[in-house]
């Protein structure tokens, strides 16, 4: 039994996401729910905690790998009872939770989403949560039956874990309004709430990621200085808007007041290993690439979407990038470390090819051969480059070493 705690994220709905894409592909399912409303809108139950949660990384995933020797001597039930006892026993018992089996990679496997803060926003504690899970696994291998650790005859390659698909594999699924895909007013909704669950630090940056997901939204000012809101969906095949506007009054979606709010508390959020994720792949992509075409499509092989803002003369005002990725939003100038402005202008105006300024809502460039084979050749690089700024990279990269020799220099002067 390999039990694995994933890396933290800004939201529950990562991890949701992941899972629920499985279960569509039929590849899992739900063994059990602990304090879940509806399995048919899991983030409605998880919401009250992300609202009220005063910690940034909110997400609780954890893998359970028992070995094939494991499963012949444990059962279903088994499992379950294993996992409830161990969320139990790490402080999560209390906490809104979902069991998935998973059955995609050859064996039975086990992966469980909860979130890291109570329902007053206190965060759970995780003060050497994988030792005492360890402990823990421990304690709990004779009632249950399992072997701690791998099992020889298991494939090392087979345990499932996100760093280990490095960052392709991984892509985080992006919803986006589609007319034929049920009610206008419910999938505006949705996708308003999937906004807010991202990094963004001004109302433009909120436009853009909503346009971004096929959602037009029109701020408007009228007498007495009253702001109002108006959504549309946009067919993206026609890249035009599609549907009625509405206003937001009639909306489940965040008001004018409550997103100048979120933008606020976004900017007292350091986010430095995203804000250098997507510098060095923005600045790695801008130096090898060759057209707009090219950046775009590289980009997009890491979730990134990046959008382009020009004055009447057609000089660039600023770019800003969209990563789905690590759900954060930022301007090229809250780069400026790894990406300055003036070099992407100069890459526009002297070396790539003229392009359409416009921006097209889901626009997704016609397959040019010769432009994925560049794509293809360089996915490698662009992964270990995202891996290396979050700090999964198996090579360790700058942050490991950087936190490394920070404990060494803890040792030496502090016992």
């Amino acid at each position: 039994m390999v039990v694995k705690i994933q890396p933290a994220a800004a939201s529950v709905s990562r991890a949701v996401d992941y899972n629920e894409e499985k279960v569509a592909e039929g590849s899992a399912q739900v063994i059990f729910s602990s304090n879940i409303n509806d399995l048919k809108d899991i983030m409605a139950s998880f919401a009250p905690y992300e609202n009220a949660a005063r910690a940034i990384n909110l997400s609780f995933h954890t893998s359970f790998n028992p070995s094939e020797e494991d499963l012949k001597r444990m059962s279903q039930e088994d499992v379950k009872n294993f996992i409830k006892e161990w969320m139990e026993r790490m402080g999560y018992g209390n906490q809104p939770y979902i069991i998935y089996e998973h059955d995609d990679i050859g064996r039975k496997h086990y992966h469980v989403v909860s979130i890291r803060s109570d329902i007053d926003g206190k965060k759970i504690d995780e003060w050497q949560e994988r030792k005492r899970s360890l402990a823990i696994i421990k304690e709990l291998a004779e009632k249950y039956k399992y072997k701690v650790g791998r099992d020889k005859t298991d494939d090392r390659r087979k345990m499932d874990t996100i760093e280990n698909v490095r960052g392709q594999k991984d892509i985080r699924p992006v919803e986006r309004f589609n007319p034929d895909n049920g009610p206008v007013a419910q999938q505006i909704e949705r996708l308003a709430s999937n906004a807010m669950a991202y990094h963004f630090t001004t109302m433009n940056q909120y436009v853009l990621l909503m346009r971004e997901m096929g959602v037009q939204v029109d701020i408007e000012e009228h007498r007495r200085g009253k702001i109002k809101m108006y959504y549309s969906g946009i067919d993206s095949a026609k890249r035009e808007v599609c549907t009625v506007r509405i206003e937001s009054r009639k909306l489940k979606v965040a008001k004018y007041d409550e997103i100048k709010t979120h933008n606020e508390e976004c900017k007292s959020e350091v986010r430095r290993k995203e804000k250098i994720r997507v510098g060095r792949l923005a600045s790695f992509c801008l130096k090898h690439s060759t057209s707009k075409l090219h950046y775009d499509r590289m980009l997009r092989k890491q979730n990134i979407v990046v959008k382009y803002s020009f004055d009447a003369n057609d000089k660039l005002m600023g770019a800003t990038y969209i990563d789905h990725q690590t759900r954060c939003v930022f301007k090229a100038s809250e780069l400026k470390k790894h990406l300055k402005l003036e070099d992407i202008d100069k890459k526009i105006t002297t070396e790539w090819p003229q392009f359409d300024h416009s921006d097209k809502v889901g626009d997704k460039p016609q397959e040019v051969s010769n432009i994925d084979r560049k794509v293809e050749k360089m996915a490698e690089a662009l992964a270990e480059i995202s891996m290396d700024a979050l700090g999964n990279s198996p090579k360790g990269g700058k942050d490991k070493k950087r936190t490394k020799e920070a404990q060494v220099h803890k040792r030496t002067y502090h016992g």
